[in-house]
């Protein structure tokens, strides 16, 4: 279980600061699944706009913005949230010209300081696996800010470990920590390695325990889906590939095995 005492945000702020590159992220890094990714919230998008609601956005943790900037293209508006002040201000240079665009500073990962809702849809791309309660935070985020007939989209965030196949999980590690080696520093690389393989959580490496689903076993996708069951016309759960490693996301796609899971929740019920 996650130490209470942890404040997630002010790792955050110290891990995604001005040098990170969130281009290195799988669902952005590699052609192939960036534009799955961008086709389906793109299409999610669409028929939320179809259903007669305007085309706002809210997107909670943009990152830089690796998704926001498709969907300004096809004509959305997009609010952008960020725990991270670098990422704020990132954002802002990016896409700060673009009168559909806001990017709101969110130290408490809650969307609480977010302003001109409901959406359309609020999407969460490589997010709920660093929070704590992430189940209350769907149910809070979706209650505060989602419209009747929004959709609400999660993307890239991992299976439960005991959901995976044997075969994805070994090999989904395996690839993670060769790709983890052979990234600048060693040494760090192997005492990631080390605390990976041991479910350890050690407070004097911000990056790691903003990864610390990794001692919780992943994200339980089931739980999440108990949580909007009855809210939703249609709710989805979409399992697929997603690995740093270019040569283990060829193969992993290619063998058809799955570590990540995309939620899919449409046309949200009128409240009672």
């Amino acid at each position: 279980m996650t130490n209470p005492t942890i404040h997630i945000g002010e790792l955050q702020e110290r891990v995604y600061d001005e040098a990170y590159d969130y281009a290195g992220d799988p669902h952005l890094a590699h052609p192939e699944l960036r534009a799955w990714v961008v086709d389906l919230v793109s299409a999610v998008s669409q028929r939320a706009v179809s259903r007669g609601l305007p085309p706002h956005v809210l997107e909670i943790g943009a990152g830089g913005g690796g998704l926001t900037e498709p969907l300004l293209a096809r004509g959305f508006e997009v609010t952008a949230t960020e725990v991270s002040r670098h990422a704020v201000e990132r954002l802002k240079g990016t896409f700060g010209g673009n009168p559909r665009f806001e990017a709101v500073y969110d130290p408490a990962e809650d969307a609480s300081g977010v302003a001109g809702g409901p959406f359309a849809v609020v999407l969460c791309a490589s997010v709920l696996h660093h929070i704590p309660d992430y189940r209350a935070f769907v149910e809070r985020v979706v209650g505060r800010h989602l419209a009747s007939s929004g959709a609400f989209v999660s993307v890239q965030d991992p299976l439960r470990y005991d959901t995976m196949s044997s075969v994805s999980h070994r090999f989904d590690r395996a690839a993670y920590l060769i790709w983890r080696l052979r990234r600048g520093n060693r040494v760090s690389g192997l005492i990631s390695m080390k605390n990976r393989l041991t479910g350890r959580l050690d407070p004097s490496r911000p990056g790691d325990m903003v990864e610390y689903h990794v001692v919780r076993d992943g994200v339980d996708e089931r739980a999440l889906q108990t949580v909007l069951e009855g809210s939703f016309d249609d709710l989805r759960m979409l399992r697929y590939w997603s690995n740093q490693s270019r040569l283990a996301q060829r193969v992993g796609r290619r063998l058809g095995l799955a570590n990540q899971f995309a939620l899919v929740a449409e046309d949200r019920l009128p409240r009672h």
